[in-house]
């Protein structure tokens, strides 16, 4: 077994440990931990699905018997930095992507639906690319 396989492996059974670790806890603990086990998952889906592992960096990893835990620590880190949620609220405020995403009017508001309304200025936020998006366009040359 190559290095990567033994590393995904590893991942696997840290995140396998981890929920029959968590599910011992009551509802509401569990509740409480909701990012905690947002980026354990999400840091297992990427090392998974999407990280294109150099061999180096796989060995560094197995150094460790929870390289999930280490990667999921530096997401959780950055995912609860609420710096970048002034972007998504432009998005609603702005662009009043709510209204046209499906979610459900109140009151006054859902009887003016038919309404006609000013157009508004549309402003489009284009995410960057991700790591894997990256290295594909460099493949394919473009």
């Amino acid at each position: 077994m190559d290095t990567i396989d033994q590393l995904m492996q590893r991942i696997t059974q840290n995140l396998a440990d981890y929920h029959a670790e968590i599910k011992q806890f009551n509802k509401q603990a569990i509740i409480d931990m909701a990012g905690r086990i947002s980026a354990m998952n999400d840091a297992h889906y990427y090392l998974t699905e999407n990280h294109a592992f150099t061999y180096e960096d796989a060995e560094y990893l197995l150094k460790f018997k929870n390289p999930l835990e280490i990667v999921a620590d530096k997401w959780e880190t950055r995912i609860s930095d609420l710096s970048d949620m002034s972007f998504d609220l432009d998005k609603i405020f702005y662009d009043k992507e709510a209204e046209n995403n499906g979610y459900e009017l109140a009151g006054a508001d859902a009887e003016a639906v038919d309404a006609p309304t000013a157009p508004a200025q549309t402003i489009t936020y284009v995410p960057p690319l991700s790591e894997a998006e990256l290295k594909e366009e460099k493949r394919s040359g473009l």
